[in-house]
């Protein structure tokens, strides 16, 4: 067998060991890079590559003399190592790294060049290239170790750049890298100044298949622990995600994954439709107080059961510690009315399901969204009803566009009200208690009255106010002082009302004989406590009450029958003065008012006290008050209050008293109020 034959069968095996190279290389490539517009420029790379490795094949197992064709040789081995550099680079960062459309400009622009460069390489080497003289083999130690290690290290470096691909692209990828070792033996030999024999190098790919399957089930196992961690790592960022959102008492979603809910129902709108919010606020702290901790978190979660079951299409979230949102999307605003109407009927309902206590304070608030209002804003605005509603003690409040305005002008006015009692703003006007009869001024009720800055607030605007924000205390001694000192000018016992924060108060009665002390006997001193003032701690209230009359001060129960008490409790309380509330003077004139105020009267006397009727604005509630019985009146018709300074001249007799009326001593002890 000649040189030439010899060489033409060894590259028939050299072809064969290319050819499976660049096929599995292209199936790897074709695996990892499954969009369809790059099996294209993958199946062109790939013959592109398999040519040039038989080009480099044929060139180092022939021998090339050096010399006037090295340019050639070097040109044909620099490009052939570059294919297989960019093989790996492109296969591994194909999908991942570089934008699909980028890499298909790329590897087109290099392959064109590439198939030029083998072309021009090729056709002038031609077939005189195979009768050439060759040297002998070179069996150089140091060309084969630098072989080896090369080899070793591109397959080490694919190995680890494969742990990121699938178990099929892995293998493929790998008997790729072992078969390829064509275009490294390529630059031995030329850096080696001579010719490598090509077969020397086939038994490094039975090595390089076993080391691949070996670490095949390695990188398996750690893709798969790498899998599971980067799935842990999802649900744990899942987790993350909806704990961040989820109110984890209730389950309900909180404040975050309300305005979540709420955006998307606001950007799911048809054309008429509107998100009606609605804002309940449930006070819990006396259960918390009374019951403690899981009591109320147990309270809080069967709130949440009942509100989901009240509504098959609303979204459900705790907004807060007491605080919870209802949305619900309506046709339009005539749902307003609708609304407010269902809400105040659903109270016994919720109360029902719920299981809290009848006196738990509940507070609606009520905003429909609007164009430009987002749901951070939308939220705010049935916040704000809802403090709205709570403040003014009613069930439910709807956003306007004025009520922050009047909010606003309410806050600026409790900072004022905050010193005005150490500033001397806070005065007292006395309004007569007179005898239905003769019209005698037989006592005076102090009432508190603001002036700031020489204007005359009216009460009902700032007298809640300050019992919001517990000025009442303060302001009820301020009183019960002037009052003290203004006793005596005016010559009749003076009441003055007392605020369930003063009754309180555990030195109430202390500050009481502090404040009043030898300004003017107690006996002229009647201090006004409301009903539910007692209520509200029954057994205090009554030592409270016990100690004051034990004192020397006289007591009125006022506002009766106009909360819960029971007669057995009121029955308890050590008073002296009944005061009939105004709700029941304004029905006097229908014959079942009339029934109710006689019937109070009767128990009044019954009991040994004295009647007030307060309220009294028209004749025929006073004539009816005389026939009853009642023993005192007061009201804008007998009196309207006044400062010190008119209340102590009042001494004429009114002109609605009747000359012919008879004459009663009121002014006597408590009980003594019979004819004379």
């Amino acid at each position: 067998m000649t040189e030439v034959d010899r060489v033409i069968a060894v590259s028939g095996w050299l072809l064969m060991q290319s050819w499976w190279a660049g096929v599995l290389a292209c199936l790897a490539a074709l695996n990892i890079a499954w969009y369809g517009r790059s099996r294209q420029p993958l199946l062109l790379w790939s013959a592109v590559a398999t040519g040039a490795a038989v080009v480099s094949i044929l060139l180092t197992a022939l021998g090339l003399v050096l010399g006037a064709d090295a340019p050639w040789s070097l040109l044909v081995a620099a490009r052939s190592v570059a294919v297989g550099v960019l093989l790996v680079a492109f296969v591994l960062c194909l999908h991942s790294l570089v934008p699909l459309p980028a890499v298909q400009v790329a590897v087109v622009a290099i392959l064109g060049t590439r198939m030029l460069f083998v072309v021009l390489g090729f056709l002038p080497i031609g077939r005189w290239t195979l009768a050439a003289g060759t040297s002998s083999p070179n069996y150089s130690p140091v060309s084969r170790a630098v072989f080896a290690v090369t080899v070793l290290i591109v397959f080490v470096y694919i190995v680890i750049a494969m742990v990121r691909l699938p178990r099929r692209s892995r293998i493929e990828l790998g008997l790729a890298a072992a078969l390829s070792a064509s275009p490294v033996l390529v630059v031995v030999g030329v850096l080696d100044g001579a010719q490598v024999e090509i077969v020397a190098s086939l038994w490094l790919a039975p090595l390089a298949l076993l080391v691949g399957a070996w670490s095949s089930r390695h990188v398996a196992e750690l893709r798969g622990s790498l899998r599971t961690a980067l799935t842990d790592r999802d649900d744990a960022r899942e987790m993350s995600y909806r704990q961040a959102r989820t109110d984890h008492r209730t389950g309900l979603p909180n404040a975050r994954g309300a305005a979540e809910l709420l955006e998307a129902r606001l950007e799911a709108l048809a054309p008429g439709q509107v998100v009606a919010v609605r804002v309940l606020t449930v006070d819990l702290r006396q259960v918390r107080a009374d019951e403690g901790d899981l009591a109320a978190d147990a309270a809080s979660y069967q709130i949440a059961l009942t509100l989901r079951r009240m509504g098959e299409e609303t979204d459900v979230a705790r907004l807060g510690e007491s605080v919870f949102g209802v949305f619900v999307t309506c046709r339009s605003d005539e749902w307003v009315a609708r609304l407010v109407a269902q809400t105040e009927e659903s109270y016994g309902a919720f109360r029902r399901g719920t299981g809290l206590p009848s006196g738990t304070p509940l507070h609606t608030g009520i905003a429909l969204s609007a164009d430009g209002v987002d749901a951070d804003e939308l939220l705010q605005r049935a916040r704000t009803a809802a403090a709205e509603a709570q403040e003014q003690q009613r069930q439910v409040a709807v956003y306007a566009a004025d009520l922050q305005e009047i909010r606003s002008r309410r806050a600026r006015l409790g900072r004022l009200l905050t010193g005005a009692v150490t500033s001397g703003e806070i005065e007292v006007h006395y309004q007569p208690v007179v005898d239905p009869h003769t019209g005698r001024r037989v006592k005076a009720e102090a009432l508190a009255r603001w002036r700031h800055h020489g204007r005359l607030h009216p009460p009902d605007e700032w007298i809640p106010l300050a019992e919001r924000r517990g000025l009442m205390p303060a302001i009820g001694e301020e009183v019960l002082r002037i009052a003290a000192r203004d006793q005596v000018r005016l010559g009749c016992p003076v009441a003055v009302n007392v605020s369930p924060g003063q009754l309180a108060a555990p030195d109430f009665v202390a500050t009481v004989l502090r404040i009043v002390g030898d300004s003017c006997p107690r006996e002229r001193i009647v201090l006004e406590i409301t009903e539910d003032a007692i209520m509200a701690d029954f057994a205090g209230a009554l030592r409270v009450l016990q100690e004051l009359r034990a004192a020397g001060f006289s007591i009125a129960l006022d506002d009766f029958g106009t909360k819960y008490s029971s007669l057995s409790r009121v029955a308890q309380v050590p008073f002296d003065i009944l005061k009939i509330d105004r709700s029941f003077i304004q029905r006097i004139e229908d014959e079942q008012g009339r029934a109710m105020v006689a019937a109070i009267q009767a128990l009044t006397h019954a009991l040994g006290k004295v009647s007030v009727a307060e309220g009294v604005e028209t004749p025929a509630q006073l004539t009816a008050l005389r026939e009853i019985g009642c023993d005192l009146v007061q009201g804008f018709l007998t009196g309207r209050p006044e400062p010190i300074e008119a209340a102590e001249l009042a001494t004429e007799t009114p002109s609605w008293v009747s000359p012919d009326a008879p004459v009663y001593d009121v002014a006597a002890p408590p009980g003594a109020s019979v004819p004379l």
